[in-house]
């Protein structure tokens, strides 16, 4: 995920998850953060060479930030989407949640560098893990990203879902 100008970029992602097998597709598109579209790419700026998807994460691990003479992470997780914005490093969402039956979580945390900090902020609108997260001016851009734990079976009005995504997008103001 990058920014040029009004436009967030994201590159890669996946489509299906079948027990140990998870794809990872090359396209890339882009929204633009004045129009608040999505924006068709020219061909030969439309695809990466090689799939890509959950940037950073490890199966069955969690992340936990833990910089020296400071605070742990208040909420460990795996999965996680995060910016720095200012003097913060922002957390969003992620997965490992056994609090609940979907396995992700909707924290939202905050890091001072200055203060060497963490702050709790407003939940996530939508749960989720497998995403990103981007700065714009004065905004961060979250979008999509897997409404369960990867591997997580969850059953639905009587029906078992074994990959839910979303196409839901954040926008938090900082």
């Amino acid at each position: 995920m990058g920014v040029h100008d009004e436009l967030v970029y994201l590159a890669g992602g996946m489509t299906t998850l079948d027990g140990p097998y998870q794809d990872a597709v090359t396209t890339v598109t882009a929204f633009n953060t004045t129009s608040e579209k999505w924006q068709r790419l020219i061909e030969a700026a439309a695809n990466v060479p090689e799939g890509r998807q959950h940037a950073g994460r490890v199966a069955g691990t969690l992340f936990t930030l833990l910089e020296a003479g400071a605070r742990r992470m208040p909420t460990p997780r795996g999965g996680l989407a995060g910016t720095i914005a200012g003097a913060k490093l922002y957390t969003f969402g992620g997965e490992t949640n056994q609090q609940t039956v979907t396995g992700v979580f909707d924290d939202v945390e905050a890091f001072d560098f200055k203060t060497r900090e963490w702050t709790i902020l407003k939940l996530m609108t939508v749960p989720r893990h497998g995403s990103s997260a981007v700065v714009v001016g004065n905004k961060i851009y979250i979008p999509g990203g897997g409404l369960q734990q990867d591997g997580l079976t969850v059953v639905v009005d009587g029906i078992p879902h074994f990959l839910n995504t979303t196409n839901h997008f954040d926008v938090f103001t900082v």
